[in-house]
Formats: structure tokens, C-alpha cells, sequence
């Protein structure tokens, strides 16, 4: 394979601190690139298959990333043109694994992390390329970024030292630092805060006052969903309300043993709590079958008290009509208990599921590399969060943030975000500057109380990593685990089966051996401590 010529790496840093006045990439290392054009990378073609396809707003208006003006500028700063191949909506699984049994591969794959056994499995089976070795020389920026400190260090090498691929790395800063740091915590319960006020309630913080606060909504106001709650029942992602019991929504630890939260005894008192809100007509009926489309549609109508799980978009999309949701904290059992282990996602500096792999078909992998890379510089990372500057917008604010035109600043924003900028994908993401949501204050509170939560939140395992025996073994437990719970949680909330069976559950959980796949997992845990 043709080997390509780098970046000469002091000349881009003292050229790019000159022409932009800010802080190198990285904490010092490689530095942004110059005047527009500098750094092309030549005339190559690739394909690019993403598990994901985008936003389902933006799917009405754009049919794959040819037509993101983002990735179109950088095609034509580099001279890479790609074709992009997005999975069907809801078929990416299938899709993914059709691929792999007839190796029929792009030269750039992301989702590379859901191969069977991992990306570490995928190396040593020759199905993507090993980057050690070419990511220094061809990928400097990136280089540097991954190299931060010890916390993304881990995140990004596999137990046996593997570099993982090319990952989303979070910078939250204001101004023009483009350091790596941990995104903010974007997703949490919310609650009508003009009915509240007319009640004269706080918003509640216990399980208890949001007992009261729901009673007191369904006969005050009537409202066509009390609380709405997720199809499962829960968000395993999220938490809220699971958490207040005492275990995590899905795999915790607790100094290093690992449960999974839906085999613990306490499990019971939250499906108890949700049953005798289903029986008292406080949690959507239909929960189990209702699209989130109907949920919002309710929102914009006045209709719905409270909702288990959203993002700040949803109040900010209820505002304009006029009704005034307020994020609400993770719920404690009571208000005197202690705070709680286990809040929110887990937000760590580096994102797992945008990794994207050179593959081993790729004729030209420096090249590819190289294209990939520029998306950590200052002027790929401008271009991926905010659109081609002149397009989209042309100034920056003393935040640091872009003041977008018209046709891309809110309510537009949240509708085009994946047509003129990259939401989630392999590069420098700045969620705090691209998203003009963060910058409302009366939103944006709503994460900081989050994440003031979240400091507790010792018990979230980080992005550990399975050997391929023990993803193959999980996985085999897990699935019928999982199945077993979809089904059981439903019933139970819905009365359909007596919580007087919930010993039988935990039982029938055992027999599946959930502590086998507890225990791959704490084998997991001491090796990605031991990074």
C-alpha cells in the first residue's frame, strides 16, 4: 500500500494558534490546521457503513450524508469523497450481521463495537485493520486526544492494548478551549412546572411527593397522561425511579461485585411503586404500546402531567405552546434518605458507540486514517459541530458558541441538527457550544442538577470490555434474561401477574444464571482498572 506524506506538525500548530488566538487540541499537542485547503488529503474514494443512520427529523430531509453540509465541505477541503451506506432504521443489527457473514465490507465501518467478541475480536480476526502502529504518524491530532490523561487512555485501548478504533471524544468548555472533558448530562424526568406553581408544590424529590404531586394533577386537572412512563416500564440507560430503591436500572457494582438490577430483591419496591400508580390511573395506560410521537402530541395539547425520560429539546418544544415542563431530580425513596449510587447514562469523555474501524478491505488505510483524523483538528471539529461557517453561521459569541442563522438556530435547530452538522459521530464533539439549547439557562439548570447527582454515581460501571468467550457466554444468559424481564415488568405494573409471584421471578432469573454473567463482567472490571 502507498504510503502518504503527514502533516508537518510544528508548522500547523504556530500557523494555527496564530490565525485562530486559541488553545491547542489536546491539552498542547497537535494544534488546528490553517487557512482553508491546507491539509488536503488527495483524491481517494471510500465507503462508509454507519449502524446508526440519523436523527428522525432530519431522515425527512436529507437520505444519507452525501447531503450533510458538513461532510460536504470536508469533501471538498480534502479531496475524499465517500459513498455512505446508513443501515435501514431499525434494521442495523441484521443488516451488521449479514455483513459480517459475507464479509462484504466497507473500507470504513462505524459501529465496529457491536462485532461479536468486540473490536478486539474483529482485529484478531482480520476484519479490521490493528491502528497502533499507523495512528501516531497519521493521526496526530487524535493521537494526542487519546492521550489526554489516564481516564481516556483507558476508554480508548482495549485490555490487551489494542487501540479500539476512532471514537466521539467530549470537550466541554466554553471559549476556544478544545480540551477533551465530560459531557453534561443531558436526559432526565420532567414534570409540568406551571401546574406545580399552581398548586403551590415544590417539585418533588421523593418518591412520596411524586405519589402526591401525580394524585394531585389527575384530580385537578385531568390531563390525558398522568406520568408517562418508557415501553418497558423503565430506561435502562436512565434509571429514574429504579434508582431510588437502591440498584442500578441495569449492570452496577458495588465495590467491585456486579448486579444486574433487575434480578436484585429490591427490584420489588419499584415494580410495587409503579403498580399502585398504574391502579390509581397515574401512569399512562397504554404505556406499553405508546409511540413517543403521541406522547409529545399530548405535551403540545396540555395533556400530560409528567414524563419518565426526555431530553431538554422536549420542554423547550412544550414552551412554545405555552406549557411549562421543569426537569425534576432522580427521585430518592424519601427525602431524608442518603443520595442516591447509580444517576443518569453514563457520560464518560469518550464515546463508545460512534467506534469506526478501518477495515481490512480498505487499498488505501493511511489515507483513511489521515481523513479520519481531521476531524479532531480545530477546523474539522469547528466543521462538525457547527456547519460551514458562511452557511450556517458566521460569527462566534464570547462563549464561544456560533451564532447561527436563522434557518439553523432553534426551534430549527433540533429539526436539521444531522442535515447541517454531525449530532454523534467519530470526532471533537462540543455539545455545550454546538447546541444553542445550552446556552438557555433555564434549561440548561436541568443538567446541572443531574450532574450534581451524578457525582455519586459510584456504582455505573465504565465502558469495560468482554473477551469474545465471555460476550459469546453473556450473551447466551442474557438473552433470555432480558426477554424474560420485557415481559415480566409489564405484567407485574400492569397487575396482569401478582407481585405475590415476584420470588418465583427472582427465581427463574437465577436459573438463567445471571451471576455467571455478573461474574464475566467483574473479570472485566479488574482488567479495565488494570489498563
Amino acid at each position: 500500500m502507498k504510503k502518504l506524506s503527514v502533516f508537518t506538525i510544528a508548522c500547523v500548530i504556530f500557523l494555527a494558534l496564530a490565525l485562530s488566538g486559541c488553545d491547542a487540541i489536546g491539552g498542547g499537542g497537535a494544534a488546528p490546521s490553517g487557512g482553508e485547503g491546507e491539509g488536503t488529503i488527495g483524491n481517494y474514494h471510500f465507503t462508509y457503513w454507519m449502524w446508526g443512520s440519523f436523527g428522525a427529523t432530519s431522515r425527512q430531509r436529507i437520505t444519507d450524508f452525501s447531503e450533510n453540509l458538513a461532510y460536504a465541505e470536508k469533501a471538498r477541503i480534502t479531496g475524499v469523497t465517500i459513498d455512505w451506506i446508513h443501515a435501514p432504521y431499525g434494521q442495523a443489527e441484521e443488516q451488521f450481521a449479514l455483513m459480517m457473514a459475507a464479509l462484504d465490507l466497507p473500507d470504513i465501518l462505524q459501529g465496529a463495537a457491536h462485532y461479536r467478541g468486540g473490536i478486539q475480536a474483529g482485529i484478531d480476526d482480520g476484519v479490521f485493520i490493528r491502528l497502533n502502529e499507523l495512528v501516531p504518524e497519521y493521526a496526530p491530532y487524535y493521537y494526542n486526544l487519546i492521550n489526554f490523561n489516564d481516564e481516556i487512555r483507558r476508554e480508548a485501548f482495549t485490555d490487551d492494548g489494542y487501540l479500539q478504533g476512532f471514537m466521539m471524544i467530549n470537550s466541554e468548555h466554553f471559549g476556544f478551549e478544545w480540551s477533551p472533558a465530560r459531557e453534561n448530562y443531558w436526559a432526565g424526568s420532567f414534570i409540568r412546572g406551571d401546574w406545580l406553581e399552581e398548586l403551590g408544590l415544590d417539585v418533588p424529590v421523593s418518591i412520596d411527593e411524586w405519589t402526591y404531586a401525580l394524585k394531585a394533577f389527575r384530580d385537578n386537572f385531568d390531563p390525558e397522561i398522568v406520568l408517562s412512563i418508557q415501553q418497558l416500564g423503565f430506561y435502562t440507560g436512565n434509571g429514574s425511579f429504579v434508582t431510588a430503591f437502591g440498584i442500578g436500572p441495569d449492570w452496577y457494582h458495588v465495590d467491585g461485585t456486579v448486579k444486574w438490577g433487575p434480578a436484585q430483591p429490591e427490584f420489588r419496591y419499584f415494580l410495587e411503586t409503579f403498580h399502585y400508580w398504574f391502579t390509581e390511573g397515574l401512569i399512562d395506560p397504554e404505556f406499553p404500546v405508546r409511540h413517543s410521537d403521541d406522547v409529545l402530541a399530548a405535551a403540545l395539547r396540555g395533556g400530560l402531567g409528567a414524563r419518565q425520560h426526555s431530553g431538554t429539546a422536549f420542554p423547550l418544544q412544550t414552551e412554545a405552546e405555552g406549557v411549562i415542563f421543569v426537569g425534576a431530580p432522580y427521585p430518592r425513596r424519601t427525602a431524608n434518605d442518603p443520595p442516591l449510587r447509580w444517576v443518569a447514562q453514563n457520560n464518560w469523555m469518550v464515546g463508545g458507540a460512534e467506534l469506526t474501524a478501518i477495515t481490512s478491505v480498505n487499498a488505501n488505510p493511511e489515507a483513511a486514517i489521515r481523513w479520519m483524523d481531521w476531524n479532531y483538528s480545530y477546523e474539522g471539529s469547528q466543521l462538525m459541530n457547527f456547519g460551514p461557517r458562511g452557511v450556517t453561521f458566521d460569527e462566534f459569541n464570547d462563549l464561544g458558541a456560533p451564532m447561527y442563522f436563522e434557518d439553523w438556530a432553534p426551534p430549527n435547530f433540533d429539526l436539521n441538527t444531522c442535515v447541517f452538522r454531525v449530532h454523534n459521530g467519530p470526532y471533537l464533539k462540543s455539545d455545550l457550544r454546538a447546541n444553542p439549547r445550552r446556552t438557555m439557562m433555564h434549561l440548561e439548570i436541568f443538567r446541572q442538577n443531574w450532574a450534581e447527582q451524578a457525582q455519586h454515581s459510584e456504582w455505573r460501571l465504565p465502558p469495560i470490555t468482554l473477551t469474545a468467550d465471555e460476550g459469546s457466554e453473556s450473551a447466551t444468559i442474557m438473552a433470555d434474561a432480558i426477554a424474560f424481564r420485557d415481559e415480566m415488568v409489564i405484567r407485574f405494573i400492569t397487575g396482569d401477574v401478582p407481585l405475590s409471584e415476584f420470588d418465583n421471578y427472582l427465581a427463574t432469573m437465577e436459573s438463567f444464571n445471571v451471576q455467571r454473567a455478573a461474574e464475566v463482567r467483574e473479570d472485566a472490571l479488574r482488567r479495565f482498572l488494570a489498563r
